[in-house]
């Protein structure tokens, strides 16, 4: 089964989208802070077919963006927050993002996101 990492707090919003991925046969693992998320994803970067990051608690843009810009392989990577966090959005574009939604879009069809920017993982890897 592929896998989506999430960074995320809020345990509903996480069960949610856990759900989600999994009507859409993916495995989701769901990290609480920047620094384990970061770690899970060079650790297991290529066996992950995405990565969400909710915007919706703080993250260490520093950290993710060391990631993004040194781990070969890495699965694209999509953001979802307050529309009005300006700031918050300009440090996910910087971190080098996938895509940057706003929570109003991302819950309105997870599904199709999801579905849009996954990668497909040959499974004989893994």
């Amino acid at each position: 089964m592929a896998t989506i990492l999430l960074l995320n707090q809020d345990v509903m919003r996480g069960i949610a989208i856990k759900n989600v991925a999994r009507d859409l046969d993916y495995m989701l693992v769901r990290k609480p802070d920047s620094a384990t998320f970061a770690a899970e994803l060079v650790q297991s970067s290529h066996a992950i077919s995405l990565a969400i990051i909710d915007m919706n608690s703080p993250v260490e843009w520093d950290v993710i963006s060391q990631v993004l810009s040194k781990t070969p392989g890495v699965p694209p990577v999509i953001a979802f927050g307050p529309h009005v966090d300006v700031e918050g959005r300009r440090s996910a574009k910087r971190a080098g993002l996938t895509r940057i939604l706003s929570n109003g879009e991302f819950s309105k069809s997870p599904a199709e996101y999801i579905e849009r920017y996954a990668r497909t993982i040959d499974r004989k890897d893994n």
